[in-house]
């Protein structure tokens, strides 16, 4: 009995001790258990992608914390609702739901999801469907995450590449040696090769030997040291044949700094080059033919003017001598006829000056004030013949002006002259009035006025609104043109303003100055009668016409005359010591391609001192204007009228220190 007993004492012994390692071995499975829940809470707790599970109605059964940071929403909001309550756009939901059933699985799938806050946001979900314990499909699992970021960064990118691809402009990419990487498919168009030819090649490869070793080295040292090259290189295409582009490149550089890329942006200007070539040839054609057209004017002013001056003369010397009225009235029509040639030559050549900008503005600071009485005084008699009232209405006291006086004194005459001839009734005005650091002047008139739609047009040569005939008594249609670029010259314009039936004004500005700068003196020119008794005069011209109506003229104030052909006649006759002159006027060019001014000289050193001295012109060419202008002697441009030519000698020869008498 003992022997049984025993043994269930040790059975029971070791049940005892099974059951005590069991039941520590379940505890700590149960702690491992429980640690690894908690372990496994903890990752659920807080992961960055938010883990889910919904039925197969789309009905979330179960979503991790991590859901609030990405939608807004807590598990406990979200979870018993569908998940297309969720979706930017329900219709996404059914082609999940058709990848799902296909597949069973969804990897980096892209929809659409409603922030609480209302903003959408892209989300990549990783799903895959899980069956019940009878193999039947219970629901879908899985996880999502918000890649709103990279999805704007990839349509960036998107944007990007189609931007490139469709460019019309050439783009290269290349690595860092300058090895091709990609080529768009302007680049394939513009140079012949295929992207197939050319990726992993040297740019290079397609140099025509024509772009400057500096263009090249330039380049490199820019994008090397992360700056951005702009410049051109002549390059060949497949076919040979040469091309210029246009270059833009820039350095691509990555996260740490390091330049990883250059991006070439290649624009083929061929064309662009050859029209502008075209241009360039047509502009100096065009050019040449405008000097080619001056030399002509110049040339043709200057034979016109020789025996329009010597008319002119011959006219004064007439009416000087013909006392009979019916005499007098022929010849002032002649002098009249006489003067529209002339004015004629003159605007034919300003207009040629201007268009050429051989004129240029020189201002000064003068009084204006004085200029506008001049005028008012100038204008009186032809407006009362015509019978229009005449006023004139300016500030009280001294304009002081900055501006070029004979322009603006050109202006205004224009501006009159165009106001006279189109007003057959009531009157003009000239006024002046301050605007600001401007002084405004304006020419009224009570004329048939313009329609607002050709207004433009009255500022174009050779136009005259109402004048179809082409009656010369109007002008030339050159007026207002001339005034038109004289303005722009002075940094303006003309401003128009006229209703049909209601008359005319023209207005322009010019800088008024303030009262403490000084003005220049007004010359002062002698009064009485013309009479240069006992003053010997040298007169040289090449032209027989010219000698005989200036020596006439000159005659007939009571001048000793003597004329001659050239400077040789003329220091031939003062060799002889008999024959000292009191002045000397000549021509300022002479035959043999001599000139007045070096005649002049010539006689002043055979004399041993100054003589006074005054040249007459018909040149118009700048250059030779300018040498006329720069000699330091007087100068009067043919035709010259015998009251100007008188007032101009006694002016300047009376400043000179002549013996002119009366």
């Amino acid at each position: 009995m003992i022997l049984p007993l025993l043994r269930w004492e040790i059975i029971a012994g070791m049940l005892l001790v099974m059951l005590l390692i069991g039941a520590a071995f379940i505890v700590s499975l149960s702690r491992m258990v429980r640690q690894r829940t908690a372990e496994l809470q903890s990752i659920f707790d807080h992961m960055q992608e938010v883990l889910y599970r919904a039925d197969y109605s789309g009905r979330i059964l179960m979503v991790s914390p991590s859901v609030q940071a990405l939608s807004g929403y807590s598990p406990k909001e979200i979870r018993g609702r569908l998940v297309t309550d969720f979706y930017a756009d329900e219709t996404e939901r059914a082609e999940l739901r058709k990848q799902l059933d296909h597949f069973g699985k969804i990897f980096d799938y892209r929809i659409r999801m409603r922030h609480k806050n209302g903003n959408v946001l892209w989300i990549s979900v990783n799903s895959h469907v899980y069956h019940d314990s009878e193999g039947k499909i219970a629901g879908v699992e899985g996880t999502f995450r918000d890649v709103t970021a990279l999805a704007q960064t990839e349509e960036k990118l998107q944007t990007l590449v189609l931007a490139v691809e469709n460019s019309p402009a050439s783009i290269i990419v290349t690595d860092s040696e300058g090895c091709m990487l990609h080529v768009n498919p302007a680049y394939e168009r513009i140079s012949g090769y295929t992207s197939k030819e050319v990726l992993g090649k040297n740019p290079r490869f397609q140099g025509s030997g024509q772009t400057p070793v500096e263009a090249y080295r330039d380049m490199w040292t820019s994008v090397t040291a992360g700056k951005t090259w702009r410049g051109e290189f002549m390059n060949r295409r497949k076919n040979g044949e040469l091309y210029c582009q246009s270059a833009a490149i820039a350095p691509v550089r990555d996260s740490h700094g390091e330049i990883r890329f250059y991006v070439a942006v290649q624009e083929d200007i061929s064309e662009r080059k050859r029209i502008a070539e075209e241009l360039e040839k047509a502009r100096m054609q065009a050019d040449a033919a405008n000097a080619a057209k001056s030399r002509f004017l110049a040339a043709a002013s200057h034979d016109l003017r020789q025996p329009l001056q010597a008319m002119r003369l011959y006219l004064d010397v007439l009416a000087e001598r013909t006392q009979a009225v019916p005499e007098q009235r022929i010849i002032g029509k002649l002098q009249a006829a006489s003067d529209d040639v002339g004015n004629m030559l003159d605007r034919l050549l300003n207009i040629s000056q201007l268009d050429a900008a051989e004129l240029k503005a020189e201002p000064e600071v003068f009084d204006l004030s004085a200029m506008l009485h001049d005028l008012h005084e100038q204008y009186a008699a032809q407006c009362e013949d015509a019978g229009l009232g005449w006023r004139l209405h300016m500030p009280a006291g001294i304009l002081r002006v900055e501006s070029d006086p004979v322009f603006v004194k050109e202006i205004l005459i224009n501006l009159i002259s165009n106001a006279i001839r189109y007003t057959r009734h009531g009157g003009i005005l000239l006024a002046a009035r301050r605007r600001g650091e401007k002084l405004r002047l304006e020419v009224w008139d009570t004329g048939p006025g313009i329609d607002k739609d050709r207004q433009d047009e009255v500022f174009h040569e050779f136009v005259q609104l109402g004048n179809p005939e082409r009656d010369r008594r109007n002008g030339v249609g050159l007026g207002l043109a001339i005034a038109s670029r004289m303005s722009r010259l002075l940094g303006g314009q003309i401003e128009l303003r006229s209703r049909p039936g209601r008359g005319s004004v023209f207005c322009f500005g010019i800088p008024l100055i303030s009262g403490d700068v000084p003005l220049p003196a007004r010359p002062v020119v002698a009064s009485g009668g013309r009479d240069f008794q006992g003053m010997r005069v040298f007169v040289i011209d090449d032209d027989p016409q010219m000698l005989d109506s200036l020596g006439l003229m000159l005659e007939q104030w009571h001048c000793e005359v003597m004329c001659f052909g050239d400077q040789q006649e003329a220091i031939a006759a003062l060799e002889d010591g008999k024959h000292m002159p009191d002045a000397v006027i000549a021509d300022f060019r002479l035959r043999d391609n001599a000139t007045g001014v070096e005649a002049i000289r010539a006689l002043h050193a055979l004399a041993g001192h100054a003589i006074p001295a005054l040249l007459l012109t018909g040149d118009t060419e700048p250059s030779r204007m300018q040498e006329a202008t720069s000699a330091g002697f007087p100068l009067l441009h043919k035709p010259v009228a015998a009251n100007k030519l008188g007032l101009f000698l006694e002016r300047h020869l009376l400043a000179a220190g002549d013996r002119i008498r009366g």
